[in-house]
Order: structure tokens, then sequence, then C-alpha cells
């Protein structure tokens, strides 16, 4: 994973590094998936969890440091060096230009639709081309805007 400074430093500066996203493909990190049930059921829940989340990311946005200080505090094990290296490509990754005006968390459904019709294209639903709207939902988004920090990029 391009976030994984530590074991890319072997290979050393000299590479090529490629994102999904720079081949026109968007690419989700840190996606969270339910039940339709719980969806349908128990959204409120959904939203306060996902809210939470958010605002937590919105602190690591504001104070990466002392985030990855806390991260090393609760698995001593992962070397603070190397996370105070990656903390800024994460928030890049985590934040930009669509969290800034959509608050974190935010994406966009055409391009879960674009993804679909791709998978399909190379014949990755044998069983069939599953529809968008089967696949994701912005209900609990919407549900947890006002919690959902819209932050972009950090500076670099």
């Amino acid at each position: 994973w391009i976030t994984n400074t530590q074991a890319l430093s072997v290979v050393g500066d000299d590479r090529i590094d490629l994102l999904l996203s720079e081949l026109g493909l968007a690419s989700y990190a840190n996606v969270y998936f339910a039940t339709d049930s719980a969806i349908e059921s128990d959204s409120e829940t959904l939203a306060k969890f996902i809210g939470a989340v958010a605002k937590g990311w919105g602190w690591v946005h504001a104070n990466p440091e002392q985030a990855v200080d806390k991260l090393v505090a609760a698995y001593p094990e992962i070397d603070a060096g190397w996370e105070k290296k990656t903390i800024p490509l994460v928030l890049k990754l985590s934040f930009d230009d669509n969290t800034k005006t959509d608050g974190w968390g935010t994406f966009d459904p055409a391009s879960i639709k674009s993804q679909i019709a791709l998978l399909d294209q190379i014949g990755q639903y044998p069983n069939g081309r599953p529809k968008a709207e089967d696949v994701h939902t912005t209900e609990i988004l919407e549900l947890s805007a006002a919690e959902r920090p819209k932050l972009g990029a950090p500076a670099t």
C-alpha cells in the first residue's frame, strides 16, 4: 500500500507510485459496510457511529503528530518515526476538495456506477451486474452531515 512507507523505503525513492485515481478510477479507503436490515432498522445508530469516526478524523486533521503519538501508545510495535512521515499522505488521501465541500466520508455515487460498469465490462459479474443503488446508500452520510467535518487536504 502507498501508505506503508516503511515497507516502500526498501524500494527507495526512485520508484513510480501509481494510484487508481490517477487512472481515472475512484478509490475509496476506509469503507464501512452495513446490512440492508441494519440500515433500515438502525440508521440513527449507524449515523452516530459515522459522526463519531468523522469527528476523530477531524481531530487527526488538526493534530496529526498527536494522533500518531496516540496510535503508538496504543500499539507500541508501530514505529512513530515512520508513522509521522506517513500521516501527511494519509491525510491527503482522506481529505480533498470533495470532503471540504461535503464533509469527511463523502463519495460520488456516479463513481460507484462507473466502477460497476467497468467491472461488468471485464466480466467480474458472472451472475449479473448489480444496480448501483443496491450496493451503496448516502442515507447515513445525510444523517451524519452535521457531524462530519468539512476539511480539505492539509497544506503540505
